[in-house]
C-alpha cells in the first residue's frame, strides 16, 4: 500500500507537470445534455474494426491519441503494474473514481487511457494486416481463375497458331502471307484481344499470384493509407528505413 501511495504521488506530480489534470477530470464530468461521462466512453473500446465501421473505429482512435503520450506521466512504472491499474478504473465507475484522492484517481485514468491507446493500435495495425492478407488470398482466387479460364484460352490460341502455321507453308509469296496472317489475327478476335489472351495464359502457367497483388491492393489504397497515418508507426530500434519508406509512401499518397 505504502508502494503503491509513492507512485500514485509521483505520477500526481507528473501530470500537473504535463499540465493533463483538467483534461483528466473532465471525463468524470456529465457530458451536456446526458447522463453519460466521457470516462465511460473510454471504458467502452469497440470491437475489432470491420471495414464497414473502419471510419468509426478511426474517430475512436484519434479521440484517444488526444490525450497525448501519458506514457510520459506513468514513466518508472512497471507495466504489470500499470495493467492493474487500467483494470482497476476499468472496473470503477466515475462516481466511484471521485471519491479517491487525486493522486490515486489519476494515476487510474492515465493507466486506463494507456491501456486502451495500445489496445486501440492493436486493433488497427491487426486490421492493417487483415486487409494485406485479404489481397493475397484474392490474388491467389484470381491466378486459379485464370488458370482455369486459361485452357479454353489456349486451345484458341494454339488452333490460330497452327492455321497460319499451314497457311505458311502454302503461301510462298511474302506479301501475300502477311495479308492471310493479318486476316487470320482479325478473324480470331483482333491483335488487342489476342495479346491480352497470351498475356494471362503467360501469367497464369508462370504460377506466380503476386501479379495480380497490385490490382487487390489499390481496391484498397485509401483505407490502408488511412490506417497508416493514423498509427504513426516508430521503429523500435535504430534501423529505420522500413519507416521512411512508409514516410515517403505518405508524403507521395496523392500522386498516381
Amino acid at each position: 500500500l505504502f508502494r503503491s501511495n509513492k507512485i500514485f504521488r509521483e505520477t500526481m506530480k507528473k501530470i500537473k507537470i504535463s499540465h493533463q489534470s483538467e483534461v483528466l477530470s473532465h471525463l468524470l464530468k456529465l457530458q451536456s445534455g446526458t447522463q453519460r461521462t466521457l470516462f465511460s466512453k473510454l471504458k467502452n473500446l469497440p470491437k475489432r474494426p470491420s471495414i464497414k465501421k473502419f471510419h468509426e473505429f478511426v474517430d475512436y482512435f484519434q479521440w484517444l491519441m488526444s490525450f497525448g503520450n501519458v506514457m510520459g506521466c506513468l514513466d518508472g512504472i512497471a507495466k504489470v503494474k500499470i495493467e492493474q491499474f487500467a483494470e482497476e478504473a476499468n472496473q470503477l465507475t466515475a462516481d466511484e473514481l471521485d471519491d479517491f484522492n487525486e493522486a490515486k484517481r489519476y494515476t487510474l485514468i492515465a493507466s486506463l487511457i494507456y491501456r486502451s491507446q495500445a489496445n486501440a493500435k492493436d486493433a488497427l495495425a491487426t486490421m492493417f494486416c487483415r486487409l494485406i492478407s485479404i489481397a493475397h488470398k484474392q490474388s491467389k482466387k484470381e491466378l486459379e481463375v485464370k488458370l482455369n479460364n486459361s485452357k479454353e484460352d489456349t486451345y484458341t490460341i494454339v488452333e490460330l497458331f497452327k492455321k497460319i502455321i499451314c497457311a505458311g507453308e502454302s503461301i510462298k509469296e511474302h506479301a501475300q502471307f502477311a495479308k492471310a496472317f493479318h486476316q487470320k489475327i482479325e478473324d480470331g478476335g483482333g491483335f488487342s484481344l489476342l495479346t491480352n489472351k497470351c498475356d494471362d495464359i503467360l501469367a497464369s502457367h508462370g504460377n506466380e499470384y503476386r501479379i495480380y497483388l497490385t490490382d487487390m491492393i489499390h481496391k484498397r489504397r485509401s483505407l490502408l493509407f488511412k490506417i497508416l497515418k493514423a498509427l504513426q508507426l516508430n521503429s523500435p530500434t535504430q534501423n529505420d528505413k522500413l519507416i521512411l519508406v512508409i514516410q515517403y509512401l505518405l508524403d507521395n499518397k496523392n500522386q498516381r
